[in-house]
């Protein structure tokens, strides 16, 4: 990528009804309205799903009317904050703002997939809206974002998929290579405190011993002192 040698090609997101033009990559919709006041944290197992950074933007796991519950395996996109993030579950939105987007096409319902889709949703669309012009169903129409293309020109699944392989096993391995380097500086310290502990130990002893070998010398020295002044 960063030689150029992957071509990128340009793409709408969703389709526009109106001027009946239907070739885009994702179909649309705004999730529904669930208050934070009106749920329950911890009362269930469905993610209850917010526009907030962190966490995949899930607030907490509830139970509530079934009737109101997104899809998985889709993308979120936060309405009024552009958080955007992959949701593989079933899950439940806080605001009716948030726009929930399905692949139209199987071979890119992959997770993976998905996942570099939300990197280039991100690259495109953060520059344009933010809190005081959000995003909406109606303007994302004419918005566009890039996925790499073979040389026919049709959508790369496999480069997709493998680039975020690849990326998960480079921050795997950074995990890693950081765990490695927390235990050796663990066993270092440990190790430290060993010697400092044994050294203290052998100083303690040798006081020890010298303390108890000069007791008797010194009692041994008194009594041939008096033999002698007899």
């Amino acid at each position: 990528m960063k030689k150029g040698k992957v071509t990128f090609k340009t793409f709408y997101i969703t389709d526009d009804k109106k001027n009946k033009r239907s070739n885009s990559v994702f179909n649309v919709k705004n999730s529904h309205n669930i208050l934070q006041s009106s749920i329950v944290a911890g009362s269930g197992t469905t993610p209850y799903v917010t526009a907030g950074e962190g966490n995949n933007s899930i607030y907490a796991y509830i139970s509530f009317d079934k009737n109101q519950i997104e899809e998985g395996n889709a993308i979120m996109i936060g309405g009024k904050t552009m958080v955007i993030t992959y949701q593989a579950k079933d899950f439940f939105s806080n605001d009716s703002h948030n726009l929930v987007l399905y692949a139209k096409d199987e071979n890119l319902k992959k997770e993976l997939i998905q996942l570099f889709m939300v990197a280039s949703l991100n690259k495109s669309l953060k520059p344009i809206y933010s809190w005081g012009d959000s995003i909406s169903k109606a303007k994302i129409i004419k918005d566009k974002f890039n996925l790499p293309v073979t040389s026919t020109g049709s959508i790369d699944y496999k480069f997709m998929e493998t680039y975020i392989r690849a990326i998960e096993k480079l921050t795997i391995q950074r995990v890693l290579d950081w765990r490695a380097k927390k235990i050796a500086a663990t066993k270092t310290v440990v190790n430290e405190g060993k010697n400092v502990t044994t050294l203290q130990q052998r100083s303690n002893s040798k006081q020890y011993e010298l303390f108890e070998n000069d007791t008797p010398m010194m009692v041994a020295e008194s009594k041939m002192d008096n033999i002698k002044n007899r």
